[in-house]
């Protein structure tokens, strides 16, 4: 293990977004491993990087409680992403998107070429969470002190860019990530059902079921973009549906307290409004139910993205790592393998297991919406009756304001009726394309038997 200290040189290491590439720590962050690809871009020999800590490529422009956050979560058996800024042994930086997954005796990191707009934000980010910290120790403080500080200073500038915490951001981050980066690679690079008939003869029986898993989950991954559409359609009518629900509330109060005035000529519109009074209260409450509904199904929708997202990669990177392999039958090679085929067995196991109950929740919704689409339409009646009868009590001299309150109603609950439709069928045609039962089974078991 080498003591050189490196200077830090403003000049960014090179390597394609095609290049990916892993390595393995122990439990307190010491490599045990890492293939060809991280070897070459961290510019270290293999000698001296086995053994080292991690932070043998860590770059002084990294701010200490991003680190503390990545330890707090893999500790607590939580995969996590992250940006990472790399210092190579030549004084180069190089970015990298991380994700890191807790294996048996240690963690497993496969790393990318970040190349979406997100980088320039967390670069930006990065910086003023570094001068916080630089400042405080400065000061003489400690670093815990330095963290303690600029911890709530990433959770604030997070929450500021729509994250209401970390695990939302990285979510976000690697579906970003990985989206961008397969935009950029030629189609030949992306499995298709033609990889799945490897010659037995060229290949081990391993990489051939590697190759038909990749086919299938790479077929998942391509129909996520209606379950991401849902999901932006999901954030956006949840707060739409809670504006109609207090304005509707203060409608039906309003026609109350109108109508009150009103003599025996008004009783009809009397009872009308407060008819409408209980279906409002009643559409209140369902707007609170339906909304809490929503967000646990965007919540679930979020995490089954990351999750296939990570199984994308992950199964990529065994696709590369069994190509470059010069023995793959050596003892070394066979546990690296095996490391590598657990992250991506748990990581297709998750994928599909949480698609599967995004799914069935999707189904539910659809039930739920519908229900509350035939609660508003029994107010667009009851607005009809009482437009009515407001015209009728206008052309004896009573309240005119009246037909404008009820023509509010239809127009708010016509709104809501047509946006309600369209999320109906949004839900309806959110299909995930789910791989082979048969195909994804053989599949992963010969991978967890590596």
């Amino acid at each position: 293990m080498s003591t050189k200290t490196i200077i830090p040189v403003d000049q960014e290491r090179a390597f394609t977004p095609q290049e990916l590439f892993f390595s393995t720590t122990d439990p307190k962050g010491i490599i045990t491993f890492g293939n060809e690809v991280f070897t070459r871009i961290s510019g270290h020999e293999n000698s001296i990087l086995i053994g080292a800590p991690h932070s043998i490529i860590r770059h002084p422009d990294m701010p200490r409680c991003v680190f503390q956050l990545l330890w707090q979560n893999l500790r607590q058996g939580i995969t996590t992403v992250a940006y990472v800024k790399n210092l190579a042994a030549n004084g180069h930086f190089y970015w990298v998107t991380a994700i890191i997954t807790p294996i048996p005796n240690g963690y497993l990191s496969i790393r990318l070429k970040p190349t979406s707009p997100l980088l320039q934000i967390v670069g930006n980010l990065y910086k003023q969470l570094l001068q916080t910290e630089t400042e405080i120790i400065a000061r003489g403080e400690t670093s815990a002190h330095a963290m303690a500080a600029s911890r709530p200073q990433l959770d604030a500038a997070l929450l500021s860019l729509g994250f209401p915490t970390y695990d939302a951001f990285m979510q976000h981050a690697l579906l970003t990530e990985v989206a961008a980066r397969n935009h950029l690679l030629p189609p030949s690079s992306h499995p298709t059902p033609d990889d799945a008939l490897v010659n037995t003869e060229k290949s081990s029986t391993l990489q051939q079921h590697c190759e038909k898993l990749s086919v299938q989950v790479h077929q998942l991954y391509n129909s996520l973009a209606s379950f991401l559409t849902l999901e932006k359609a999901l954030d956006q009518q949840a707060a739409l549906l809670q504006t109609f629900g207090t304005s509707l509330k203060f409608i039906s109060l309003n026609a109350q307290i109108r109508t009150a005035a009103l003599q025996t000529n008004g009783r009809t519109l009397q009872v009308v409004a407060q008819q409408m009074s209980r279906i409002a209260a009643n559409i209140t409450q369902t707007v609170s139910e339906v909304c809490h509904f929503m967000h646990e199904v965007t919540a679930i929708l979020r995490a089954a993205a990351f999750h296939i997202a990570a199984s994308e990669l992950s199964t990529e990177m065994m696709r590369s790592f069994l190509r470059e392999l010069h023995n793959a039958d050596s003892p070394d090679s066979r546990h690296r393998v095996a490391l590598l085929a657990h992250v991506v067995t748990q990581s297709v196991d998750s994928a599909t297991r949480i698609a599967c109950d995004a799914a069935t929740r999707l189904l539910q919704l659809g039930a739920r919406l519908e229900e509350f689409i035939k609660q508003i339409r029994t107010l667009e009646i009851l607005h009809i009756s009482g437009k009515i009868e407001a015209v009728s009590c206008t052309a004896t001299g009573l309240d005119a304001t009246l037909t404008a309150v009820f023509e509010e109603v239809r127009a708010r609950t016509n709104t809501a009726r047509t946006d309600l439709t369209t999320l109906m069928e949004l839900a309806a045609n959110a299909r995930i394309k789910f791989p082979n039962n048969y195909l994804l089974a053989t599949s992963l078991e010969a991978l967890r038997a590596a």
